[in-house]
């Protein structure tokens, strides 16, 4: 059946949620369902600069379009689903054992950083689940599932503005790119027996690069 929900929710330092939901039949054996959320917020801490920042906030998007297609015994289940987060960098201050320490606000709420923050994290998530239901009622499962993520982290490392040669800028910017491929087959008992059982096995290749300056 045709079907959907909306959720709309906000608080204090600015804080939005949305969140809605759609199910799309097309006949009897074929069914669309699309999906969507949104989140975001302010940040708990004041920027004073020099460089302004966002850490501690929160910008997330993301999305998932599903296919349902059940000819009788068969089963396919595909779905598609991309996450965009930025929550606006690390907030941090130097530890107060550090040579850092007298150069940071006093109030840890209170930022002054001298390079720009930044933690953006992206992925796309896709899988393919396959049944079919024999007439003994076993069924043979398979789920097949890719995901490549990127993640960019930029911080202020020492949590200061200060630039000096006795204590000069330290920056952290890394690049992280992760594909992930997996392959998942079972045997599964029948829903009414006695007991139950699975038989089954699972493949899994990741691949990280890394890049830090």
């Amino acid at each position: 059946e045709t079907d959907g929900y909306v959720r709309v929710g906000a608080g204090n330092y600015g804080a939005v949620s949305t969140e809605g939901a759609i199910n799309l039949p097309v006949n009897d054996v074929l069914a669309f369902r699309a999906a969507g959320e949104y989140n975001s917020r302010d940040s708990f801490y004041k920027s004073i600069g020099p460089q302004y920042t966002n850490a501690g906030s929160l910008d997330e998007k993301s999305g998932r379009l599903s296919m349902l297609f059940k000819p009788g015994a068969f089963q396919a289940l595909a779905k598609i689903e991309y996450t965009d987060r930025n929550p606006g960098g690390y907030a941090a201050s130097p530890v107060p054992e550090t040579q850092y320490a007298p150069f940071a606000p006093a109030n840890p709420f209170v930022l002054s950083y001298d390079t720009p923050n930044e933690n953006h994290e992206r992925g796309l998530i896709s899988s393919l689940e396959l049944r079919y239901e024999l007439s003994n009622g076993v069924t043979l499962r398979s789920l097949t599932g890719y995901q490549d993520k990127n993640i960019h982290n930029l911080e202020d490392y020492d949590g200061t503005a200060e630039n000096t040669p006795a204590n000069p800028q330290i920056t952290w910017d890394q690049y992280v790119r992760e594909r992930e491929l997996t392959e998942e087959i079972n045997i599964l008992s029948p829903k009414n027996g006695s007991y139950d059982w699975v038989v089954g096995a699972y493949v899994q290749r990741n691949k990280i690069d890394v890049n830090i300056h």
